[in-house]
């Protein structure tokens, strides 16, 4: 006579060995699972945080004939070409220089006549220049030298992405697409040596992290190189 009381203590002893073996097996895969989970998230992390920060920028090269006694001048049409008013101007010295725009003219008013070179870079991280003439000032001519455009990361897109993570975190978790399971942090190393960063929560998980170099364009319009740290846990 068959033991069906047996066989089915067996079955029950079978099917328990079983599930504590897969419980067992994914205590053992767990941990490795969450690191390639956050390794992976820091790394599609980087990327994402480099293209929240980047901006379309023009750059234009001019030379302005100078003039016996008047620094300023006029350059007609100079809109013309397609930039926008949110510009800043800068002297071959790197130093800013005031402008202000009527129509498609830009009135560039130089510290000296013989000053020639100007780089001019546009973008919408930058503030519009005022609309009004400047008096007197001269039509001397000028030339366009190169014109590019270019994609630049730029400081105060990096102090938007860390003023974000402390004002609506959750909103900008979902725009970076870190998963739910994973929290993040940020901070940034101006060239200077000063720091910003986000406030992040004391955590007794593994955190993963990794700082690289960023090359950023400053408020003034300068390009400079800081490093950019991104922590996940």
């Amino acid at each position: 006579m068959i033991n069906k009381k047996g066989s089915h203590v067996g079955i029950v002893l079978s099917f328990v060995i079983f599930v504590t073996f897969l419980m067992f097996f994914y205590l053992m895969v767990k941990p490795a699972m969450e690191t390639e989970s956050k390794r992976t998230t820091l790394n599609n992390l980087k990327g994402d945080i480099i293209e929240m920060a980047s901006e379309e920028m023009t750059k234009v090269s001019i030379f302005v004939n100078s003039h016996p006694s008047q620094p300023c001048a006029i350059l007609l049409g100079f809109f013309d070409i397609g930039i926008r008013n949110k510009i800043l101007v800068l002297d071959e010295d790197g130093e800013s220089v005031t402008v202000t725009k009527n129509d498609e003219d830009l009135y560039l008013d130089r510290e000296l006549a013989d000053d020639t070179f100007f780089k001019i870079y546009g973008s919408e991280e930058f503030s519009e220049i005022d609309e009004r003439p400047i008096n007197p000032c001269v039509d001397g001519g000028y030339e366009l030298g190169l014109v590019k455009n270019t994609t630049e990361v730029f400081e105060t897109k990096i102090i938007e992405i860390i003023e974000k993570h402390e004002d609506d975190y959750q909103e900008l978790k979902q725009d970076l697409d870190v998963p739910a399971a994973n929290e993040f942090g940020l901070n940034f190393t101006y060239a200077n040596g000063e720091s910003v960063s986000t406030t992040d929560a004391s955590t007794r998980a593994s955190v993963f992290a990794e700082e690289f170099p960023v090359k950023y364009v400053t408020d003034e319009g300068g390009i400079e190189v800081g490093v950019l740290r991104v922590k996940v846990w």
